[in-house]
This record gives C-alpha cells, sequence and structure tokens, in this order.
C-alpha cells in the first residue's frame, strides 16, 4: 500500500486526483454529528461507512477480475487497523 501510495503521491496529475477524493470524501462525511445524535461511537460509524463503502469496491473488484479471494482478505485486513 505504501509502495501504491507513493507511486500516486509522485505523479503530480495522479495526486491531484487522490486530494480532490479525500477532499470531497472529507467534506460530505460528517460522523462526529451523526454519531452524537444516535448516541454512536464516531469509530463506529465510519467502521460502517467503509463497510458500506466495500460494495463498490466489490464491484471495482469484479469489474477488474480480482478474484473475491483478494477482495475478501483485503477486507480482513480492516480488523488490524
Amino acid at each position: 500500500m505504501l509502495s501504491a501510495y507513493d507511486s500516486i503521491a509522485a505523479d503530480s496529475d495522479t495526486k491531484i486526483f487522490l486530494d480532490n477524493a479525500l477532499d470531497i470524501y472529507n467534506q460530505n462525511i460528517k460522523c462526529d454529528s451523526i454519531a452524537r445524535k444516535l448516541d454512536i461511537h464516531e469509530y463506529t460509524v465510519e467502521l460502517l461507512v467503509f463497510i458500506c463503502m466495500s460494495k463498490k469496491l466489490l464491484a471495482v473488484y469484479e469489474e477488474k477480475g480480482i478474484s473475491k479471494e483478494i477482495f475478501h482478505n483485503s477486507m480482513l485486513d480492516l480488523k488490524s487497523l
């Protein structure tokens, strides 16, 4: 992952894309307000967002011909965060 990030960060066009994607995510995701309203820990809400986003990720993996085994192993990495 670090190697992939370094490659993205080294190229100005892809770095701009990544920065824009992160800006959109950071501007639109207000987990703290949801967490306060529902009395759920903010980290729990954030994890739920990532889990929900995994549906899109699975579609991307399938589109690219990447096996479900690799997808599942990638999702298992969330446990180590």
